[in-house]
This record gives C-alpha cells, structure tokens and sequence, in this order.
C-alpha cells in the first residue's frame, strides 16, 4: 500500500519527484538535505527511480519485533 501511494503514476517505481512530493513540499534546509541523501541511498544507479524491489529489500520489517508485536 505504501509503495502504491507514492507510486504516484503506476509505473512500479518511484520517482525522486514522488517520492520528494509525498514528504510535502516545500522541503527546505537540512530536512531537504536528508531527504536528497536518503533518496541517493536507494537509487544506486542513479536512474532517478526507485524499483519496488529495492524498497523492499530495504524496509522489510518482517522480522521486527516493534511492528509484527503491534
């Protein structure tokens, strides 16, 4: 559900422009910053989009305590 919202057009995989749009802009400063060094993270090959495969293997939280214990 999470990839779906900021997936904003359906193509499968999120933009940096999604992904900056659904931390409600305008982003100023070193939130900005963060967000820019977060979004680089995870587009590795610098295509300007984020497969969901690689959200994924990233913020997969089935094996956390603090959100299967809810």
């Amino acid at each position: 559900m999470l990839f779906k919202y900021y997936d904003v057009n359906g193509d499968g995989v999120i933009t940096y422009e999604e992904f900056v749009q659904a931390l409600r802009e305008p982003l100023r400063g070193s939130r900005l910053d963060a967000v820019q060094r977060a979004y680089a993270k995870l587009d590795r090959y610098d295509t300007g989009s984020v497969p969901s495969d690689t959200l994924y293997d990233n913020f997969n939280c089935e094996d956390s305590e603090a959100f299967t214990s809810g």
